[in-house]
């Protein structure tokens, strides 16, 4: 997450906040495909 935050010129702390609501907000999206296919 450093590399990230230096070329995006973030901190280090905003970067992670913002990929863990990325995260949350794909495995929300991904949850109905993965739902539907059991």
């Amino acid at each position: 997450f450093e590399e990230i935050a230096k070329v995006m010129g973030m901190s280090l702390t905003a970067v992670k906040a913002l990929m863990f609501r990325a995260r949350e907000n794909l495995r929300e999206k991904l949850s109905g495909y993965f739902r539907a296919s059991n």
